[in-house]
């Protein structure tokens, strides 16, 4: 059994925290500060921990929203966050003329429009502080501008059909075959 003391230093000497007499303690950042325990009962002697200082430490980017498609609309994820592991907020905006706060878009992932201009603000908590933005994206759906002509291999007797190269070159498509009777 001990009895516990917080103490702090700022300018050189440490010093007692008044009322600071329990295993653990809410402090402040860049404050050094140790604990002092003591025996009590059937214990003896008074021990001192290590210091520590807890610093925040600041954001320094966001990585490129990633895009992605559900049906029409834009599935936007939010980049990396540096330093990795760093927790943060997220507030995802979108562009009228000026910036502006999506209500309730407050996930890392935010479905959207085509057309529309998009940014990410990630905010610093916990150990972590700062605010970042992402770059902008506006997803746009890309038309379809051709296909190329069938090419016909033979199995024996069977023909196989193979579709031609999309255009543009990338696309991801779907594939249906149909045949006149």
């Amino acid at each position: 059994t001990v009895t516990y003391q917080w103490q702090s230093r700022r300018y050189g000497s440490w010093s007692d925290i008044s009322g600071a007499n329990s295993s653990s303690y809410t402090g402040t950042s860049g404050t050094q500060y140790r604990v002092v325990v003591t025996g009590t009962g059937a214990y003896t002697g008074t021990k001192t921990s290590d210091s520590v200082t807890p610093d925040r430490v600041s954001l320094t980017g966001i990585g490129s929203i990633t895009v992605t498609w559900d049906g029409e609309n834009p599935v936007l994820t939010a980049g990396a966050v540096s330093p990795a592991g760093a927790t943060v907020t997220y507030q995802w905006q979108r562009r009228d003329g000026s910036w502006s706060d999506i209500s309730g878009a407050t996930s890392s992932s935010y479905t959207g429009t085509s057309g529309t201009q998009y940014r990410v603000v990630v905010t610093g908590t916990g150990a972590y502080t700062g605010t970042r933005t992402s770059d902008s994206v506006t997803p746009t759906r890309v038309s379809l501008t051709g296909i190329g002509s069938i090419t016909v291999t033979w199995d024996g007797g069977t023909p196989v059909l193979t579709a031609g190269a999309v255009s543009p070159a990338g696309a991801t498509v779907t594939y249906q075959w149909q045949r006149r009777d």
